[in-house]
């Protein structure tokens, strides 16, 4: 069993940082960026308004799903094809061996 030393009742611990929420009468001094705050107890998340990169890289996620979601649908359907054209090949293959004797 490992023996922690006694704890120091004098040690400083870390306290929560208190935010205050924005008032709308007061305009904010920082202009439009993005500001997340999580809150892990209530299960809360609030985001500020998102500035023209944030809408550009909302844009380009949203394209880069697309093109990967496109993709798996164009590499089913080459995959469902190869098997068709092996059968395919395989009875005409048969079809000209019968068709010989």
């Amino acid at each position: 069993m490992i023996k922690r030393p006694p704890r120091d009742e004098t040690q400083h611990q870390a306290e929560p940082e208190i935010i205050p929420p924005v008032r709308p009468d007061r305009p904010s001094t920082r202009g439009a960026r993005v500001r997340i705050s999580i809150v892990s107890r209530g299960g809360q998340a609030r985001f500020g308004r998102l500035a023209l990169f944030g809408i550009i890289l909302a844009l380009l996620l949203l394209l880069g799903m697309v093109t990967v979601i496109l993709l798996a649908i164009l590499m089913g359907v080459f995959l469902i094809w190869i098997p068709v054209v092996g059968a395919l090949i395989a009875a005409l293959v048969l079809w000209r061996f019968v068709r010989r004797q």
